[in-house]
């Protein structure tokens, strides 16, 4: 927007401060001026200010709008509340305004002019269109456009000469508008022009003559795609931007102007509210008003905003303050209807006009470090140790094709659905690695997954971390060896070093022949995750015939758990992690034990039965050895297990080791049926 300075100095008292000075203020309250120009047009001299238009604000697009925020800046007070009042509340009776209700204005000017002439403009108009690069064309596009300018009020014109319809005297009656409409609506394209220099440069071309007009000035209801006017054309700008005291002082000066100018004579002019605009009030809390303002500098000295100021602040603003004990109740003007909606936008008017650089910015001297919460520290640990074992940290959209909730208003189809889960993405990213020519992928994720609860039948969210890790040969057992790939032990080992780094005590059970995700793990070897009696997650290895109809020829290793459920855990335990124990002086005792069992059996049940044995001397049992070939059974693997006896008393003797050894080996034969081979 390009500002004369000479036509703003006509509207405000500029004596006192310079166009450089008044561009820095402008930048301040956040209207950027781009360019200050000097310019010189029929021996006038001007300074041009080319402010940046801001989107939200298009009540600055006129001379007038400009002059309210300057005026609001430099504390000066405009009036535009004064206008004639026998132009203004000019009404028709109300039974012809309660005839039609389709009109989608707030406020309406019509004015039918007579005796028209088309001839230059006054050198005057000419010159201010000049300033700001509007090209003069004829009085009658320049006065629309010189109004435009001031007070940035759009104009329709009509030519309705040659069209003898209906009486001149009535022409403005609502009841007529209907009529008009009904009639010329195949010649309104022809003999209406729009406000646009572009489209209506063809007056004077017009094979119409343009003897007798109607013009058009008004105020649509906010928020409309569209406002329909007399003649039924669609206007497709918003003219969100004009109140009424502005409409009648562009009105009363575009009269003047085409009578003294275009020699045009009045022949009715009405002025109709056709619907009655509503008062927008906001309120001000005073606490959240120095909250977010926080305090002030004056003289190097801190202070609080008090109720004065803001007050004052409010009245430069136009919005009407009435004060009580908290808080301010604010009305807004009908220009500021569209960018001044919460309490949050007229606090961020009030730190601009009393300035952003009076503001206390130094941060407070804080001394006491915060704790983090636990969910961000879990979420840090997890991190910290994935990468430090060659992960790599994937991130994945939560908007995806596949998925059980759907998105009400989805930008496509591959964007219609929340996920459900982490590792049907991580296989997708392990393969499209492939497919790139690289190796397989190493990664986690931490992220969000959704799903509707059954019983409830609400969409929930839960934090869940999903990782997934290819069978590269990397491992060796000594340097003379070649390396071979991940089994699933040792992947199962690298879980339970997280969960041990986390503070997770995991209970490993055999997948049920229904689990989550059966499309995608190998069931033999799945396995769900336990913490505390209560499902977490799965672990298992991705099944073979999906890895190889995606082209990795490896073997894939993956599990996802859920975190919200350990962090509820963790926040609803009040036992530490860990147990103190005493230290027994006296040395321990290893042996081991080997069985054949069934294929069906689980170490699980063999644990727990061995752990059911009460005796103190038995301090742990570790498996460490399974062995499937020669001279095992089809349908029987043998397994050794090892068992540590300490006394906290007494060195334990060998008849003592025996007897714990015989009593071991009689309840796992009689329990399980098993074959004890040492």
């Amino acid at each position: 927007m390009k500002i004369s300075w000479r036509w703003l100095s006509q509207i405000l008292d500029l004596s006192y401060i310079d166009p450089v000075s008044l561009a820095r203020t402008l930048t301040m309250a956040g209207f950027e001026v781009e360019d200050i120009k000097e310019i010189e047009i029929s021996k006038i001299k001007d300074t041009i200010l080319d402010v940046v238009s801001i989107p939200n604000r298009g009540d600055l697009g006129s001379a007038t709008g400009i002059a309210r925020e300057v005026a609001v800046l430099l504390q000066q007070k405009l009036n535009f509340n004064f206008h004639n009042l026998f132009f203004s509340y000019c009404r028709n009776s109300p039974c012809q305004m309660n005839l039609n209700r389709d009109l989608n204005y707030i406020y309406c000017v019509m004015i039918l002019v007579k005796n028209l002439e088309i001839q230059k403009s006054p050198q005057f108009i000419q010159n201010r269109l000049k300033f700001v690069n509007v090209q003069p064309v004829n009085n009658i596009i320049d006065i629309i456009n010189y109004i435009k300018l001031q007070w940035g009020q759009e104009i329709q014109l009509f030519n309705i000469s040659g069209l003898d319809i209906i009486d001149p005297k009535s022409i403005l009656t609502i009841e007529s508008y209907t009529k008009l409409n009904n009639i010329c609506c195949k010649q309104a394209h022809a003999s209406s022009v729009d406000i646009d220099r572009i489209k209506i440069s063809n007056i004077g071309k017009s094979e119409l003559p343009m003897s007798t007009v109607l013009i058009e000035m008004s105020i649509p209801i906010i928020n409309q795609s569209g406002c329909i006017n007399i003649l039924g054309n669609k206007l497709r700008k918003k003219w969100q931007n004009i109140d009424e005291n502005v409409l009648c002082h562009a009105a009363q000066e575009f009269i003047f102007l085409y009578k003294k100018f275009c020699n045009a004579s009045i022949q009715d002019y009405q002025t109709l509210i056709v619907r009655e605009s509503f008062q927008k009030c906001v309120k001000i809390m005073k606490k959240n008003l120095m909250r977010i303002l926080g305090p002030t500098t004056k003289h190097g000295q801190v202070l609080s905003v008090n109720e004065l100021q803001v007050t004052r602040i409010l009245n430069w603003l136009n919005l009407n303050p009435v004060f009580c004990s908290s808080f301010w109740l604010v009305t807004i003007p009908q220009y500021r209807y569209h960018d001044l909606e919460r309490e949050i936008d007229v606090i961020a008017e009030i730190a601009r006009t009393y300035g952003l650089n009076c503001f206390y910015d130094v941060l407070p001297d804080v001394r006491v470090k915060n704790k983090l919460l636990q969910r961000e520290l879990l979420q840090r640990q997890i991190r910290s140790f994935l990468r430090n074992i060659g992960l790599h940290e994937l991130v994945h959209s939560s908007i995806q094709k596949i998925h059980n909730i759907n998105l009400i208003n989805p930008l496509s189809d591959e964007y219609s659905g929340l996920r459900h889960n982490l590792t049907v993405r991580l296989i997708q990213s392990c393969y499209y690695n492939v497919y790139q020519k690289n190796s397989e992928l190493d990664g986690f994720e931490l992220g969000k997954i959704f799903y509707v609860n059954p019983v409830s039948n609400i969409m929930c969210e839960r934090l869940h971390l999903g990782v997934i890790w290819s069978g590269k040969s990397y491992l060796s057992s000594n340097w003379s060896c070649k390396p071979n790939s991940m089994n699933w032990l040792q992947a199962k080992g690298m879980l339970s070093n997280l969960c041990q780094c986390i503070g997770v005590n995991l209970t490993w059970k055999k997948a049920h022949s229904n689990f989550y995700l059966k499309q995608v793990f190998y069931p033999q070897r799945t396995a769900n995750l336990y913490s505390s009696g209560k499902n977490i997650g799965l672990f298992g290895e991705v099944n073979p015939e999906l890895s190889y109809n995606l082209g990795i020829r490896d073997r894939l290793y993956a599990f996802e758990i859920d975190l919200d459920t350990i962090l509820y855990q963790m926040s609803n335990s009040y036992a530490l992690g860990y147990q103190l124990k005493p230290y027994s002086k006296y040395p321990h005792v290893v042996r081991d034990i080997s069985m054949v069992i069934s294929k069906n059996v689980s170490i699980d049940s063999i644990l727990s039965i061995i752990s059911s044995i009460n005796n103190s001397f038995i301090q742990s049992i570790e498996l460490f050895d399974e062995y499937l070939g020669d001279q095992i059974p089809l349908n029987c693997r043998s397994i050794s297990l090892r068992l540590k006896y300490q006394s906290f008393h007494e060195t334990l003797t060998t008849v003592q080791i025996t007897q714990l050894d015989n009593i071991v080996k009689h309840m796992m034969k009689n329990e399980l049926n098993v074959e004890i081979r040492l």
